[in-house]
């Protein structure tokens, strides 16, 4: 939820920014300039695709306070609003010296080798031209996104003619009209680009069929039909109507646009799958988690990721129950190895007692109750197989006369742990290429009686 919560912040810091900007464009002042910067900083204090707002302040400046050729509109621009480019600039360099070396997650030079066409043809072709006329209407349930936008062909060909309609009948109705479907192209590219060369990669291009990755272009659009059509106050150059045989900007096309538009959307939103979501709501499997711990305070979880519809896999560790789960309280802990009596969290959010499928055995030294003894030192215990892969853990039974410190390796992996005094089972994640268990305890420890020792896949019982 919170992914979507910041969407919000920063369609408002940027509607608010632009307002602060264009009213330094008509009259430049410090003040406003100031504003502008601050809305921006608090967009970026929610996500940093804050900084498009960059992208949109300028194409306006550009397009709207300037005149001639684009080097004349730059010049105008550097020698009109000299302070407002330094501001933005260094604003904008500063926050890239800390974003690059700190937080940037992919290589923008690899774009030629992801899924860009694809990308824009979900993002553009399907999600941004249904959404034009408050489609999509129809969604799907996705594992990455939880939500795509499926369209159906009658959607996708209403929203692309609307948009036809529209653009055409700016170039014919009004001069100087086209220039204001920039707007929304431009946030359409460079949203399509970043998706292209950061989540597209693990994902698929699919993914740009959730409108999160480009909610600034329901602003955009809504600016362009404005700035296609209507005049700007104080604004060098903007939209002016010309002797023309039809037109699309009278009341009744109008009104009637804004219902159909209306109804349309609150179908959209009514069907929207985190309204409507069964098995697979994160609210509802919360709750089960919370009702679990207070039914049961103190629970041994052994740490596990959260259902992919939850948080995403690739999101690993932070989708682990001890990432997760902190928040609930009620003596709540879940641990990488257990001992005993361990649970599980299944789909519902409810906790299970851990059911274990062995598929690997260690191969028996001596037919009695231990197979074996850990003496100090290091001993291996050979499997009867080879195990590759994930999803693999370790059941080690074993009964110690004393509580003894170990360390387990295996596939060249270490885990520090005890052995608890008593007769006990020890769980833990099994994961790699092996076909031996190596187990090293200290110099003076007593042996420790193996009694089992298997790998293999576990599940929730019923």
């Amino acid at each position: 939820m919170g992914r979507r919560v910041n969407q919000l912040p920063m369609l408002l810091a940027t509607v608010l920014a632009l307002d602060a900007f264009v009213d330094h464009l008509r009259e430049p002042r410090t003040g406003s300039l100031v504003r502008s910067l601050a809305w921006i900083a608090l967009g970026l204090a929610f996500v940093e695709r804050s900084v498009l707002a960059f992208l949109l302040l300028w194409l306006v400046a550009l397009l709207y306070f300037c005149s001639g050729t684009f080097p004349e509109r730059c010049a105008e621009l550097w020698r009109r609003y000299r302070s407002a480019v330094v501001a933005h600039g260094a604003f904008l360099a500063a926050y890239l010296a800390v974003y690059v070396p700190w937080a940037l997650n992919f290589d923008a030079r690899t774009v030629t080798h992801r899924p860009l066409f694809a990308v824009v043809r979900d993002m553009v072709g399907t999600a941004f031209g249904s959404a034009a006329v408050g489609g999509p209407l129809h969604w799907g349930v996705s594992d990455v996104t939880q939500n795509e936008a499926q369209p159906s062909q009658l959607v996708l060909l209403l929203g692309w003619g609307v948009l036809a309609v529209l653009v055409l009948a700016s170039a014919v109705t009004r001069r100087r009209g086209l220039r204001a479907w920039l707007l929304p192209a431009s946030l359409l590219a460079a949203n399509a680009g970043l998706i292209a060369t950061s989540r597209a990669i693990y994902f698929g291009p699919q993914i740009a069929l959730d409108y999160r990755f480009q909610t600034e272009a329901a602003l955009a659009l809504a600016l362009a039909v404005g700035l296609a059509f209507l005049p700007v106050a104080g604004a060098r150059e903007c939209a002016e109507p010309v002797p023309a045989t039809w037109a699309v900007d009278t009341r009744s096309v109008a009104v009637g646009s804004c219902v159909v538009f209306v109804v349309l959307a609150t179908v959209s939103t009514d069907r929207f799958p985190l309204r409507n979501l069964t098995t697979t709501s994160p609210r509802a499997y919360y709750a089960h988690v919370e009702q679990s711990a207070r039914e049961h305070p103190g629970t041994q979880l052994l740490d596990q990721p959260t259902p992919r519809w939850v948080w995403a896999p690739l999101a690993y560790p932070t989708n682990t129950y001890s990432h997760m789960f902190r928040p609930i309280g009620h003596g709540l802990t879940a641990r990488t190895i257990t001992t005993d009596d361990a649970s599980v969290v299944d789909d519902r959010g409810v906790f299970r007692a851990i059911r274990f499928h062995p598929v690997r055995h260690q191969v028996s030294r001596l037919p009695r109750s231990c197979f074996g003894h850990t003496w100090p030192g290091t001993s291996r215990w050979r499997l009867d197989g080879p195990v590759i892969g994930i999803g693999w853990f370790l059941r080690l039974e074993y009964v110690a006369p004393a509580t003894t410190d170990i360390e387990i390796t295996i596939s060249g992996e270490r885990s520090h742990t005890r052995l608890f005094r008593g007769h006990h089972v020890l769980l833990m994640p099994a994961i790699g290429s092996y076909d031996s268990v190596v187990l090293d305890t200290p110099a003076g420890a007593e042996p420790v009686c193996l009694r089992a020792m298997s790998v293999g896949t576990i599940s929730p019982a019923s």
